[in-house]
């Protein structure tokens, strides 16, 4: 996987607004192996993300993980329903205000999880649903959501409420905007 100069800069901008310094490493910081390393299938985690209510999701290459401390449940493609997902390959994941979770995938776009369904259902966009290759996927604190592909960033402006149905598209490198 490529990673390029924005990935590089989005890391670094995180990082700066949690307080924590790349040059801040614990030497005496000492990893331990967990039941829930044996669970995992992948070696490579792509993203985590604890919730509202407290599940620890856990995105993989090879699926979505979801532990509650004592369970893991794993949502894959090759999982039957609930756990199902249109692809395995889970690059973000984010919640929003009210506690909506949406996945980021390599080759499945994006996903909303339906809490009263208990399962996953790709974003409902005219645009964005198009997008099925996403790199990253975050809300900010005025309900915008921003999705991030290879070449591309969107903007979904109030995606909730829909009180504002622009959508912003920035070509990367050239860092180009328009509003559809």
């Amino acid at each position: 996987m490529r990673i390029s100069n924005l990935h590089v800069l989005f890391v670094r901008m995180l990082l700066a607004v949690l307080g924590i310094s790349p040059v801040q490493a614990n030497p005496s910081l000492t990893l331990y192996k967990t039941p829930v390393s044996d669970t995992i299938s992948s070696s490579v985690i792509t993203a985590i993300h604890q919730d509202g209510i407290g599940f620890l999701w856990i995105g993989t290459q090879t699926g979505l993980y979801r532990l509650d401390g004592q369970n893991v449940d794993l949502f894959s493609a090759t999982r039957e329903e609930p756990y199902r997902l249109p692809v395995s390959d889970v690059r973000a994941i984010t919640e929003d205000s009210q506690g909506n979770l949406f996945i980021a995938t390599h080759g499945g776009g994006l996903l909303k999880w339906e809490s009263l369904e208990k399962r996953f259902q790709r974003y409902q966009d005219p645009i964005l649903e198009k997008q099925q290759y996403l790199t990253s996927v975050w809300i900010d604190s005025a309900d915008n959501l921003w999705a991030f592909t290879e070449s591309n960033i969107y903007v979904r402006y109030k995606y909730a409420t829909k009180a504002d149905d622009r959508l912003a598209k920035t070509s990367l490198p050239n860092a180009e905007k328009t509003v559809a």
